[in-house]
């Protein structure tokens, strides 16, 4: 489980590729368009640029989805385990409390 946590970037990474992978050629993108050719014919680098920000959110937006979901689970994991009080949790707050130690 902590080998999951400790490598959820690269997790979410392998399955934003996927997953953009299977939405390029699930949902691509619509060349064939009428305003869309009407702005390859006035601004052909606009039309690239749409084209590029189009096929670039296919696999930043699903990176992004991945990433906040594993962080919630190992935010949720971590925060599931109950750790043993440690000695500093016995140290006295006050000075004049350093008389009675914690002996349980």
């Amino acid at each position: 489980m902590r080998a999951m946590v400790e490598s959820r970037n690269f997790l979410s990474l392998v399955l934003s590729a996927l997953f953009g992978t299977a939405l390029f050629y699930r949902i691509p993108f619509q060349d064939q368009n009428n305003l869309l050719q009407l702005v390859l014919i006035e601004k052909p680098y606009l039309f690239y640029g749409i084209k590029w920000a189009y096929i670039g959110m296919l696999f930043s937006t699903p990176y992004i989805g991945f990433s906040l979901v594993f962080s919630l689970a190992s935010t949720s994991l971590l925060l599931g385990r109950r750790r043993q009080p440690s000695s500093a949790s016995c140290r006295p707050t006050h000075p004049w409390q350093a008389a009675t130690s914690c002996s349980s």
